[in-house]
């Protein structure tokens, strides 16, 4: 493989198809408090209720790499999971909470692979036990409270309890836990993007995770939308900046942005539409048609 490789993938795919993930060593542990598990349940149960304008849930982006050793042999493939660790060990609790309701359906196959977890730690032999004592896999012992109480097993241990609490609040509700199910199964997305063989996950894995200011999904969507404009871009990206900040106020939003106006001859009825020749920038009149500034 000489470039990365994306597709969409499902539970009902990872199933079929008999692929195990594995938790490399330089992974951090299962981290999402209980609230998050429930909001995830309770997002994918409001878009199979909306299922006509939501055919789909999006789980978002995974980031993975073959791996070539496995400790199931039963798996047809094997990804290491570089990034998307915490969604899919939820997607795993999920599915364990409705085995436990539903045994007869699919996804009550997602927990193990063969006599063993799907999910493997490379390192964290408690949560690769906690996984198989959860799916009742042969040979597995009931785990005590002081392993329970582990900073390794504690968010697993309750991210499994908000999911069971979760469903039986849903099915309180009139949810029809097998559609859920269903929808679960066949209907949650991701997208899983297989680096190239020969790089290393290690070194990958350090370099998104610098500590850096992440990228906000709005960062993403401006990004897009000014790459469709040519005219007046500089323009329009100081429209954005003054709209997307929710935590000023919008007047003095503009202010800050158009330094330039005639603040005392404007009010607020000349804030409900964008004039250029209300709003001016610094250095507007020198930018248009200009190609910037070079490091000579």
């Amino acid at each position: 493989m000489t470039r990365v490789h994306t597709q969409t993938e499902t539970i009902a795919w990872l199933c079929q198809h008999n692929v195990a993930l594995n938790i490399p060593s330089y992974q951090r542990p299962y981290v999402w408090p209980a609230e998050d598990v429930t909001k995830l349940l309770s997002d994918i149960a409001t878009a199979m209720h909306e299922r006509q304008q939501q055919p789909y849930y999006y789980l978002g982006t995974l980031i993975s790499a073959r791996s070539q050793a496995t400790s199931h042999p039963q798996a047809k493939h094997s990804y290491e999971l570089i990034d998307g660790q915490q969604r899919c060990t939820t997607l795993i609790l999920l599915a364990l909470a409705l085995g436990q309701r539903l045994p007869e359906h699919p996804i009550a196959e997602l927990p193990r692979l063969g006599g063993q977890p799907r999910l493997s730690f490379v390192i964290r032999e408690e949560a690769q036990a906690f996984l198989a004592q959860a799916a009742g896999l042969p040979g597995t012992d009931p785990l005590d409270e002081k392993i329970l109480a582990s900073p390794y097993l504690r968010h697993l241990h309750q991210g499994l309890k908000a999911a069971q609490q979760g469903l039986k609040q849903l099915a309180a509700k009139g949810v029809e836990l097998p559609a859920l199910a269903n929808y679960l199964y066949q209907n949650v997305v991701w997208v899983n993007n297989t680096i190239p063989t020969g790089m290393n996950p290690n070194r990958l894995f350090a370099r998104m995770n610098t500590g850096g200011v992440q990228l906000e999904q709005s960062d993403i969507l401006k990004a897009q939308l000014l790459r469709k404009i040519h005219n007046h871009k500089r323009r329009y990206d100081a429209i954005w900046q003054a709209c997307e900040n929710l935590n000023n106020f919008f007047e003095r939003n503009v202010r800050e942005i158009f330094p330039r106006s005639e603040w005392n001859h404007l009010g607020l009825e000349q804030l409900a539409q964008f004039d250029a020749r209300l709003f001016a920038q610094h250095d507007e009149e020198t930018a248009t048609g200009t190609e910037g500034k070079t490091l000579a």
